[in-house]
């Protein structure tokens, strides 16, 4: 019986153990066939996350999944499947089963969606007559913005007209409103009034539109009339609340309270501008003498008529000196709240930010420069854009300040090891970056009773922006918050647009034909005139993308007209003063130019960029040919020795050449100059008189700058002439 049983039990096992390894309904780990994704390809931004699922078959079976990035710079998943975008580019996101089995998706991570939240025009009001335009710009914030494409209208376009580009035409006498708008319907606008030619009304602006004092603190505003020719000049000045802020005849403001004032001057003809006053409560005198009642052992003196038994002690302790002296020590600590300060927001519009220790210099982007990691510096005040900085308020109250020289960058701390991951600590350099809202980029702007202000790292606001020195083109680097460092607080007034320069021009290379003026800088935009061969123009500002601004007669119409022309057929040579000795009309260089000109010092010039600049010829004729035509030399070629400027000239087809002094042309020596260490020279010739060439130039290893007489024509190989591009 016993052993029946055995082989009973034997058999039921052997059954149990073949329907469990058979049986389509029973599987374990190990059986698993598949792992599957519940998406395929999907995309996020950066900073965005999702979830995959997984899914293992045949349905039931178990194995943990294990999840793995591909690429973790772009993207990087949790162990439960969530995936999160770090950076621009494609990542495989792989799960795995611990048997081999796997399934990947791919994601792509697109950068982040950064919409427009503001634009501002550099005009609210305009008047002007039906002889003139108006020309009017948008600056968009924030400046990494993805659609910063502007649409203009007009409100009545039989009073104004407005082009692609913001130029203002007057049609008739009247009132137009002109709108600007990007395309997520982010709106500003201009009110332009049309006058009669010869109706401009004076009108009148000041230099501050709003600033803060303490108690006792005077201020001067200066208030500038337009046209500065207008016999309608008598200013009247007022203010809304003199127990605030009074204002004398010139301008002068005495802070008399605390509180806030509108200081207003006015014109006769009712034009007037505004100045918003704040005053704060001086605090300095305060803790000096609100201590001294209780410090002064009043109580504890009044026993000393008992102990002295004589009416005439009485009185001691009126005449006694202890209560001044009693509270003496007291005092030394309290100048503390005079240092206190406040968080302030600003107007989004461009300011200039003096060093309170030393308020000529201002801060200033190095050389201008334009590109990443550009230091920025202290500076003598200049009024160039390299010395804007506008303010660009975000919704938590901090700011970012975009550089006016490079408006795509923003000021910025350069981490440890100029890296994403490095350290905000002091120490670390101060420089301009892309616009990547990084908090490296985000400031608190504080301000003191003086009206000094600090601007403090909003991701550690014990770090805050200071100068290394209070001398000319000391470095900004973070430093840690000292309340008594002067060297870490600035006074932020609004910026001065700087000037646009104009330069006279002439027409040519254009076989006779004349060129178009066109709306924007671009071949498809409409055309609004021309101008004929020889004609003579101006040019306004620098060249852009290879167009240049111009202003002049139209070759049609007769009147004036003003938009862009291409490069190619802009000289500042006088075609018509013969090509003997050419005639350009730029200022003649006999000083070395200064260590502030972009031209020069600046990574804009390629070979200052590349560790190659001053003093050495060719980054000195480099930046000179720029500063002359407005048009850097093309790139790809003159970047190498200066006796390759010939070669590559010649291989390239880029300029006319020979072997005739020009004004304005390249003289390119030969690897055969004494001194020239096998790689030649270049200078630029500046002035040719009584046939007498005079050139500028630079050399490597010796002097900066030198003007003189040309020397050494025997190893001379010819004159590259700027003024003739075959391109």
């Amino acid at each position: 019986m016993k052993n029946k049983k055995v082989i009973s039990m034997l058999l039921t096992l052997c059954l149990i153990f073949y329907t469990i390894t058979t049986s389509p309904y029973i599987v374990n780990a190990a059986a698993a066939k598949k792992i599957t994704l519940n998406v395929k390809t999907f995309t996020l931004q950066v900073g965005e996350s999702k979830s995959i699922k997984a899914a293992v078959t045949p349905s039931g079976s178990s194995g943990k999944v294990k999840w793995t990035s591909s690429n973790k710079k772009v993207a990087v998943v949790s162990s439960a499947g969530k995936v999160k975008a770090v950076a621009a580019g494609t990542a495989l996101i792989k799960a795995s089963l611990s048997n081999g089995k796997s399934a990947s998706c791919k994601v792509t991570v697109k950068e982040k969606k950064v919409t427009v939240k503001s634009i501002t025009l550099n005009k609210t009001k305009a008047e002007i007559t039906l002889d003139d335009t108006l020309t009017l710009s948008a600056l968009v914030v924030p400046a990494n913005a993805g659609d910063r494409d502007i649409s203009w209208s007009s409100s009545d376009e039989d009073v104004a007209f407005v082009d692609d580009e913001g130029t203002v035409f007057p049609m008739d006498e009247g009132t137009a409103i002109i709108t600007a708008q990007t395309g997520n319907g982010v709106k500003s606008s201009c009110t332009v009034t049309v006058l009669a030619n010869g109706e401009i009304q004076t009108s009148v602006t000041l230099d501050s539109t709003s600033i803060t004092l303490g108690v006792g603190d005077e201020k001067h505003l200066n208030a500038r009339i337009a046209p500065e020719d207008s016999e309608d000049d008598a200013l009247f000045w007022d203010s809304s609340n003199e127990g605030v802020a009074q204002v004398d005849n010139d301008g002068n403001i005495l802070a008399t309270g605390a509180g806030t004032a509108e200081i207003t001057v006015s014109l006769p003809n009712g034009k007037q501008a505004e100045c918003l006053v704040t005053v704060k409560a001086n605090l300095t005198p305060t803790p000096t003498v609100t201590p001294s009642p209780k410090a002064t052992p009043t109580p504890t003196a009044t026993p000393s008529p008992k102990a002295t038994p004589t009416p005439t002690a009485t009185p001691s302790p009126k005449v006694t000196p202890t209560p001044t002296a009693a509270p003496s020590p007291t005092p030394t600590p309290t100048p503390a709240p005079a240092a206190s300060s406040s968080r302030i927001s600003l107007p989004g519009q461009y300011y200039t930010l003096a060093l309170k220790d030393n308020t000529g210099l201002v801060m200033d982007v190095t050389g201008a420069g334009q590109k990443n990691g550009t230091a920025v510096q202290v500076y003598s005040s200049n009024q160039t854009p390299a010395q804007q900085w506008y303010v660009e308020n975000h919704d938590d109250g901090t700011v970012s300040l975009i550089a006016g020289c490079a408006t795509t960058k923003v000021l910025d701390i350069m981490r440890t090891n100029n890296s994403t991951t490095g350290a905000l600590k002091s120490g670390c350099k101060v420089d301009i970056y892309d616009h990547n809202d990084y908090p490296a980029q985000h400031f608190y702007i504080e301000q003191f009773g003086d009206g000094s202000c600090v601007l403090r790292l909003a991701s550690n606001t014990g770090i805050v922006v200071q100068a290394s020195s209070a001398s000319q083109s000391a470095a900004l680097v973070a430093g840690s918050y000292d309340v008594n460092n002067s060297l870490q607080r600035w006074y932020i007034t609004p910026a001065v647009p700087a000037a646009v320069t104009e330069k006279e021009a002439y027409v040519y290379n254009t076989g006779g034909q004349g060129v178009f003026v066109r709306s924007s800088a671009s071949t498809s935009a409409n055309s609004i005139g021309g101008f004929k061969e020889g004609q003579k123009v101006t040019v306004i500002g620098d060249i852009q993308n290879g167009w240049y601004k111009v202003r002049g007669t139209d070759r049609n119409t007769g009147g004036t007209v003003e938009g862009y022309s291409h490069g190619d057929y802009i000289t500042f040579n006088n075609p018509g003063s013969g090509a003997d000795t050419g005639s350009v009309s730029f200022t003649i260089r006999t000083t070395a130019p200064a260590s502030s000109d972009y031209h020069y010092y600046s990574n804009q010039n390629i070979y200052y960029a590349s560790g190659w600049g001053m003093p050495n010829c060719t980054a000195y004729a480099w930046g000179r040919i720029w500063e002359i035509y407005g048009k850097q030399l093309p790139g790809g070629y003159f970047t190498h020795n200066a006796c390759t400027w010939w070669s590559d000239n010649i291989s390239s087809g880029k300029y006319k050449y020979g072997s005739e002094a020009r004004v304005g042309a390249i003289a390119v020596w030969n690897t055969n100059l004494p001194y020239s260490d096998g790689a030649g020279h270049v200078a630029v010739v500046e002035k040719i008189e009584n046939g007498t060439v005079y050139v500028s130039q630079s050399v490597y290893g010796g002097y900066t700058f030198k003007y003189s007489a040309i020397a050494n024509t025997g190893y001379l190989l010819g004159y590259i002439y700027i003024d003739q591009p075959n391109y």
